[in-house]
């Protein structure tokens, strides 16, 4: 088979259960094959091109060999709300909070705590808004006749064709995911290396954030910022969850929540008086429920990637 139909096999099978893709894809190549000769023509590329044109969207093929409906606006325009979301999350959230980190600047604000916290906010919320009014409005048109012939003719603008497959078949992260790792990553690193120890009103006063203890050591988290960022470049280089990549990531995770709970239960890492501040709130409770939420949330992380690198491991090994 041509690149261009394992591109198109694996933009199928990378949709579907782990345990179910080598199956398919080999039932999918069979499918190609036979359709291609089938057929005559003085160029085979073209030919080839054709019989991927009339499967259709990987998207849909994959959930009818999944055996489930794209119903969530409802499977005909399903496809097409997808994209047009994809496209305008792709740029207006972190255009909204470039904005809004400006205008914060201009109004006098130097923490740089504050100025991200306040754009990373603005993001979130415009996502949110982004996706409520993108989802109604699609709900309403597919509803409306008077609105289906535009729905046709955004259909045609964003009409699936083999020009959209990846140009790796073998690349399962997009790059721009992992290069927007890459970026957080760094961005955090600078933070924690050069931010001052954030302050939290309490009453009239206050109190830091971290303790002297905590705040003095960030060093050890700025290492873990920079192995968190060398995994994106693996991701990046790879295109896919590797091994190496995998296990790195559950070492840096394991990293992260042994150095939280050496701060929280040796050292402290939030200041006691802001943990006695917290309404009906017992500091050491608090504690293990801050230790708590990074282990499930590195836990997960951790397997996660795990799962992903033995999932592409088993497309590989079915391919």
């Amino acid at each position: 088979m041509s690149s261009l139909s394992e591109r198109y096999v694996h933009a199928v099978v990378r949709r579907l259960p782990a345990e179910e893709r080598a199956h398919v894809g080999q039932q999918l190549r069979s499918t190609i094959e036979e359709r291609v000769r089938a057929r005559t023509g003085p160029d085979p590329g073209e030919v080839e091109r054709d019989v991927l044109v009339e499967l259709g969207d990987p998207e849909r093929l994959a959930a009818t060999y999944a055996g489930r409906e794209l119903h969530l606006i409802g499977p005909a325009v399903y496809p097409l709300w997808r994209r047009v979301l994809l496209l305008l999350l792709s740029f207006v959230p972190a255009v909204v909070a470039l904005i809004t980190m400006l205008a914060t600047v201009i109004d006098g604000e130097r923490n740089p705590f504050v100025i991200v916290g306040e754009g990373l906010g603005t993001a979130l919320m415009t996502a949110v808004q982004v996706t409520f009014w993108v989802t109604l409005g699609f709900a309403i048109a597919e509803r409306n006749e008077q609105a289906r012939p535009g729905l046709a003719g955004m259909e045609r603008g964003f009409a699936w064709n083999p020009d959209r497959l990846p140009s790796e078949a073998e690349r399962d992260i997009p790059r721009s995911e992992s290069i927007g790792g890459l970026v957080f990553a760094s961005v955090a690193g600078m933070l924690v290396a050069f931010g001052p120890n954030p302050t939290i009103p309490v009453g009239d006063e206050r109190v830091p954030l971290f303790t002297e203890t905590a705040y003095a050591g960030r060093w050890m988290l700025v290492v873990l910022t920079l192995a968190w960022a060398a995994v994106e470049v693996l991701k990046l280089y790879r295109g896919y969850w590797s091994w190496p990549a995998a296990w790195f990531n559950l070492a840096q995770n394991a990293a992260l929540v042994a150095l939280v709970a050496w701060w929280v239960y040796a050292d402290g890492l939030v200041s006691e008086r802001l943990l006695q501040a917290v309404p009906a709130g017992d500091p050491q409770l608090w504690r293990t429920v801050l230790v708590v939420v990074v282990a499930v949330i590195a836990t997960w992380d951790s397997a996660e990637s795990v799962w992903k690198a033995r999932a592409h491991e088993q497309t590989v090994a079915g391919g």
